[in-house]
């Protein structure tokens, strides 16, 4: 995935390549699977559900979900501190996977009423810049968004996270 890519994968792999000289390393970044299936590539980092069919795969780490925000969102407004101002709040999700919010929702165990549907931008990158901008709330994934929270451009809003039943798999 292009997020993981570029927020987890990039900073470790000069180290990787360190410690074995001899291998090529191409990037490709794709969600199509058939690349490699038809021996495009010899490997791939996978995110989504636990289970991908025929494909052989290891588990690399489990995704859990924060509701993270900016500390001060546009506007001078606060961040949500409960789910009952949650729907006061501009929603920020991605295209793939389309599940995050419902996902999330369901597994923090929450009641209230039916939110809108999240702004969608084409990667959880997008999706992170634009909440840390300011613009809206987001369901942070704590290994591609970890650069957001040590810089303190984002944080999280009220401590409800859950997992997401979902893994990172080679």
């Amino acid at each position: 995935p292009h997020s993981f890519a570029i927020t987890w994968l990039m900073p470790r792999l000069s180290g990787f390549l360190d410690g074995n000289p001899d291998l090529e390393v191409d990037i490709i970044v794709s969600r199509d699977l058939r690349i490699l299936r038809s021996g495009g590539a010899d490997l791939a980092i996978v995110g989504g559900p636990r289970e991908l069919g025929d494909m052989p795969s290891e588990h690399l780490m489990a995704i859990s979900g924060a509701l993270v925000s900016a500390p001060v969102m546009a506007g001078g407004r606060l961040p949500p501190r409960d789910f009952e101002e949650l729907s006061k709040h501009r929603l920020l999700g991605v295209d793939t996977p389309p599940d995050i919010w419902p996902r999330w929702l369901s597994r923090v165990g929450y009641r209230g009423e039916t939110l809108p549907d999240p702004v969608k931008y084409e990667t959880l990158s997008l999706a992170y810049e634009a909440a840390a901008s300011g613009l809206g709330v987001t369901i942070a994934f704590p290994a591609v968004c970890d650069r957001y929270f040590r810089e303190g451009r984002l944080r999280p809003c009220f401590g409800a996270s859950a997992d997401l039943d979902w893994d990172y798999r080679l």
